[in-house]
């Protein structure tokens, strides 16, 4: 069993524990075991001999060598995602983690492969989602100097969001760790700046940047903005058409019962659902195929499913949603074309799909010729491929 992040971390110690103590025989504890002071308590209290690892050593190799020299908040965290583990190991696809790039791939981007460069550039990062993070990371201990900015007053992205969710908050560790990790790099953060085109000229050979009124010269510019959500017109809808980010950063827009309109059957639609039904919401799904999450991986599809089922959420497979009126949200049959109604809808949440938010990449790029781009704005997929590329894009600059 490789219980996702819903599941509490050390769950089958006290058990393990218990079985110890009557069996006499040793007992190797085990289960979203990942903080060292955890792995000890179980040590000190005699509730195991031995601690096994297995996600938490994909994260992070060098778990050990951290703790024995004291680096206990450099260790990368497993979140439990299991999305670039177990479910892969599952379809047949070999084992990586989604965030650390190098898992698997240790023949190109295993420890000591990241060199540091001999001449140290100034670089800006303009996003500070997982993508945008990684890439400052990456610069940053090849020694370059870096600046990373973000409308935002909260560094993370979308990941905030799914802070939310307590089966997922877990997710939140992620962006925490990088982080800690630019601080200690000395990268330099600045929130609350929205980026525009004009704010980017080419002159002398290399980008001047404004920023809070300052010109600033910098001799390469990533942009990490990740993807925007998309949003059909939906007739009659009158302003109550919402996106999933919408949804779950002001749920009080909504009203009181909600129909998300889940055409991607993916993770952000089910846990805005999950979200929004515990607000208290009355929450209705509308797929056009026949259940939600269909995209995730067979690890997590069941137990979102039944978090669903579990928060009162209603399902209505082989259908979309054709118009939003006074009296509620009509349906159409995916297939058959026949129409049916719910009544007293108040909002519809879209889950369409997401595009490249790259227009500021294509505004800067029409300046100045350095400029590369990470994340989603080069094309919305997940977290682990943002971070991919991000990676990847920090060892090459």
């Amino acid at each position: 069993m490789n219980p996702t992040m819903a599941v509490p971390q050390g769950y089958s110690i006290d058990l393990g524990g218990r079985a110890r103590e009557a069996s006499g025989l040793p007992l190797i504890a085990f289960g979203r075991i990942k903080a060292p002071a955890m792995a000890e308590r179980a040590l000190v209290e005699g509730k195991a001999d031995l601690i096994g690892m297995a996600r938490q050593l994909i994260a992070d190799p060098e778990w050990i060598t951290k703790l024995t020299r004291g680096d206990i908040e450099d260790i990368r965290p497993c979140i439990g995602c299991n999305q670039g583990c177990l479910d892969r190991l599952w379809a047949g696809l070999p084992i990586t983690c989604i965030l650390n790039p190098s898992a698997g791939r240790e023949g190109r981007w295993g420890a000591g492969s990241l060199n540091r460069v001999s001449t140290r550039s100034r670089i800006l990062v303009i996003g500070g989602g997982p993508a945008g993070l990684k890439v400052a990371e990456v610069a940053a201990r090849r020694g370059h100097q870096v600046t990373l900015v973000d409308r935002a007053q909260r560094l993370g992205g979308k990941v905030r969001l799914i802070r939310k969710v307590a089966a997922r908050a877990e997710f939140g560790e992620s962006t925490d760790w990088s982080e800690r990790q630019i601080a200690k790099l000395g990268v330099e953060v600045r929130n609350g700046i929205e980026m525009a085109p004009e704010d980017v000229q080419y002159r002398g050979g290399r980008p001047i940047v404004t920023l809070d009124g300052e010109a600033r010269d910098f001799d390469e510019i990533v942009v990490a903005t990740g993807a925007r959500p998309n949003l059909a017109t939906l007739g009659n809808a009158e302003g109550r058409l919402h996106s999933v980010v919408e949804a779950m950063e002001n749920p009080n827009s909504l009203g009181d019962h909600v129909v998300v309109w889940d055409v991607e059957a993916s993770q952000p639609s089910a846990t805005a659902a999950e979200f929004l039904a515990c607000t208290g919401r009355r929450v209705t799904i509308v797929t056009p195929v026949d259940r939600p999450a269909m995209s995730l991986g067979l690890s997590n599809n069941a137990p979102q499913l039944q978090r669903l089922a579990a928060a009162g959420v209603k399902v209505i497979p082989y259908h979309n949603v054709a118009g939003l009126d006074a009296r509620g949200a009509l349906l159409k049959h995916a297939h058959t074309g026949v129409e049916q109604r719910i009544d007293g809808v108040d909002g519809i949440v879209g889950a369409l799909g997401w595009v490249a938010d790259e227009g500021l990449y294509h505004a800067i790029r029409s300046r100045t010729d350095r400029v590369r781009r990470a994340g989603d704005c080069v094309a919305p997929r997940d977290v682990g491929m943002a971070i991919y590329s991000a990676e990847a894009l920090g060892r090459e600059i």
